[in-house]
């Protein structure tokens, strides 16, 4: 991204987008490769997400039980940065719990989760952003095979995550049944049998799952992807339309139909990398990770980069506990 802005300049922002990709490819190899490339910090990860997810859900049963005490809570735009995203989100009115919990005032009765009850906004400004945490880190705690944590990171998945995080756990059913071989050699297909799911996530949902959330969050979804479709196909598309749509149509206001199509490329290039080296829950740990990313207006946010971080440094650990067990064997002392 940074070559392509500096040589191919396309939208308004070309200067903003070189400077801001750069910072986040020094964050990747300078912080995220060097400070966090040691297993233990995958497990530092999953633990705190599970005990930050405890900690919000008694504030979070605390504001179900006495809604009437969240106003004394409430956050007031003249405490506030006016490029603050709470002050931003002028949808919402919030309240904070515990200096960390955010309630909203003004959450809709059709924003609900599976259990039907308010979808859990965490520590952000809107359920979809906790999720971005939350989905991967579980995806991650299987990969390290920690009961406790899945456990828990599942039940947070429930309450918090959107009609998204049960089109990934399709996509897991998916990989479950295809050998590893044949999805590492097919990734373009598997990133078209993702689009068609996504494309139609209203429909597998209502009627091949079963589910019916009755908050067409299906249906928002369905709309967002054939919103952003029709956009990129008709091109008369302004850019400060692009937030109704998804971060993808962002993307392509920023770099253009070759900068879009350089990011699908590498987006199927590292999950066939991840197919052929990890397992299946590193597999969707990324996967998860991508797809929340697209719906904000950042293509490689550092939460991504992140997970991406985390997803190398498992694969490097499983290399190279194979090479010693491989050493050992054969009676080789590794130096």
């Amino acid at each position: 991204i940074i070559i392509y802005s500096l040589f191919f300049p396309f939208g308004e922002n070309t200067v903003i987008n070189c400077l801001k990709y750069l910072a986040y490819f020094a964050i990747f190899f300078l912080v995220f490769r060097r400070l966090f490339n040691q297993e233990i910090m995958i497990d530092i990860y999953v633990i705190s997400m599970t005990l930050i997810f405890l900690y919000l859900f008694i504030f979070y049963i605390y504001a179900y039980f006495f809604p009437e005490n969240l106003s004394d809570y409430r956050i007031y735009g003249s405490y506030l940065n006016q490029n603050n995203v709470f002050e931003k989100r002028t949808e919402w009115q919030y309240a904070i719990l515990g200096f960390f919990s955010v309630i909203p005032l003004n959450q809709p009765d059709s924003d609900l989760n599976i259990f039907g009850l308010p979808r859990m906004f965490g520590f952000s400004p809107e359920p979809g952003f906790y999720s971005v945490f939350l989905v991967p880190a579980l995806f991650l705690a299987l990969s390290q095979k920690r009961v406790f944590s899945s456990i828990i990171l599942f039940i947070a998945c429930l309450f918090s995550a959107s009609a998204l995080f049960y089109l990934i756990l399709l996509l897991a059913i998916i990989l479950f049944m295809i050998p590893k071989n044949l999805v590492a050699n097919l990734y373009y297909l598997l990133i078209f049998i993702l689009f068609f799911l996504i494309t139609n996530l209203d429909i597998f949902l209502s009627f091949i799952i079963g589910l019916n959330f009755g908050s067409g969050r299906g249906e928002t979804y369905y709309s967002v992807a054939l919103g952003t479709i029709q956009a990129l196909y008709s091109g008369d598309t302004r850019p400060e339309d692009a937030g109704n749509y998804s971060g993808v149509l962002n993307f392509y206001f920023d770099l253009g139909y070759l900068g879009l199509a350089g990011y699908v490329l590498f987006v199927g290039a590292f999950l066939r990398f991840i197919t052929k080296n990890g397992d299946i829950f590193l597999n969707l740990a990324y996967i998860s990770a991508v797809l929340f990313a697209v719906r904000s207006g950042e293509m490689l946010p550092p939460i991504l980069l992140f997970i991406i971080s985390l997803v190398l440094t498992k694969i490097e650990v499983k290399e190279a506990d194979q090479e010693e067990k491989i050493y050992s064997e054969v009676g080789i002392e590794k130096t």
